[in-house]
């Protein structure tokens, strides 16, 4: 098996937060949208809602709420990123589309949060948790701050076991992007977790009740529900 090999932490200098933003994440964004809405249909949290407050972790430029909000008519995003400067350049699209009342984005650590326990109704993150060195923070995190019966939604690429498949990841998704592009996905790939790394987080945030599935050639995805009980 491959070991880890971790990528930067933070993706935020200007040429770093210009390119991830013309890569075409629209496919995956809108099926990331569309599996989380199922899931929350069936929540109870989330079905009693008034307006869903929504926490993003690791937005980028925030171009998964921007998709959430155009399906969800009742929901507030929080989007949140350690990264300044992906903030900033997702504020100013924020208010250039009139959309900032719906989008609140903030530059937050994931693993060390400023809001209170019981924040949120439902929790999403989309390819932040390979970015983190210990993801343990992250999922603690995440716990804490959301309510009691709440969904919690993370999707994140998985580890292959040689070189030679994530040669033929990249190849397969992304052949037509840049070079640069490319060794994004390449570096994402050899710095991701294997499921039973993401299985052997979950057992120290007990009170999640999960749910962690492969569903892609290269994702796992993990639906979490907080136990009213043990909260």
């Amino acid at each position: 098996m491959l070991p880890r090999i971790l990528e930067p932490e933070l993706m935020d200098e200007q040429d770093e937060v210009l390119e991830y933003d013309r890569m075409d994440h629209r496919e995956i964004n809108q099926l990331f949208v569309t599996d989380f809405l199922q899931y929350a249909s069936i929540n109870k949290r989330c079905q009693q809602a008034a307006s869903l407050e929504v926490l993003d972790l690791g937005t980028g430029t925030a171009l998964i709420p921007q998709v959430l909000i155009a399906h969800q008519l009742r929901c507030h995003v929080t989007a949140i990123d350690k990264g300044p400067n992906m903030i900033a350049y997702a504020r100013k699209r924020l208010d250039e589309k009139g959309i900032s009342h719906r989008i609140d984005v903030q530059v937050e650590d994931s693993c060390q949060l400023s809001w209170e326990a019981n924040r949120f109704d439902a929790i999403i993150s989309n390819s932040l948790i390979h970015h983190l060195p210990d993801p343990v923070y992250c999922f603690r995190e995440a716990v804490r701050v959301l309510r009691p019966g709440g969904l919690l939604f993370f999707r994140d690429l998985f580890r292959p076991d040689n070189q030679a498949e994530i040669e033929q990841i990249v190849k397969r998704h992304a052949a037509n992007e840049t070079a640069v592009q490319q060794q994004f996905l390449r570096q994402s790939l050899e710095a991701a977790l294997t499921l039973e790394e993401v299985e052997q987080i979950l057992q120290s945030v007990p009170a999640l009740q999960t749910e962690l599935t492969q569903t892609s050639d290269r994702h796992w995805t993990l639906i979490g529900n907080l136990s009213e009980d043990l909260c």
